[in-house]
């Protein structure tokens, strides 16, 4: 049985598939994330934003497991925005070059990944 997807100040399941959630200070044009509710530069209230796909700007493929992961499997930091860089895992169903465009999804057993698009 698939366990329940988390949804927490990182991801949101959004009624078009899952998302990240970053914030925006509309004052400073500043991005945050993990998302905060208040400017750090100038206190004002931000707003959400979502993405769901981005590019690779790095990656490398895990042989030795962390505890929990069967190897071998890739992470790599995607681009979601210009300012806005998170670390996930990476789907090889295609070849996966920098610069490659991924999507967030869910698997099985609703982990957040990013396949190749």
């Amino acid at each position: 049985m698939a366990k329940e997807a988390i949804q927490n100040e990182l991801y949101i399941l959004h009624q078009d598939g899952p998302k990240v959630k970053v914030a925006l200070c509309k004052v400073c044009n500043k991005y945050f994330l993990p998302s905060i509710q208040f400017c750090n530069q100038c206190q004002k209230e931000t707003t959400e934003q979502l993405f769901s796909e981005g590019t690779v700007h790095s990656y490398t493929t895990v042989h030795v497991p962390a505890k929990g992961y069967v190897s071998p499997y890739t992470i790599g930091y995607i681009d979601l925005h210009d300012e806005v860089r998170i670390l996930g895992q990476i789907v090889l169903d295609k070849e996966l070059m920098l610069d490659s465009r991924v999507k967030l999804t869910l698997d099985i057993q609703n982990n957040y990944l990013f396949n190749i698009i």
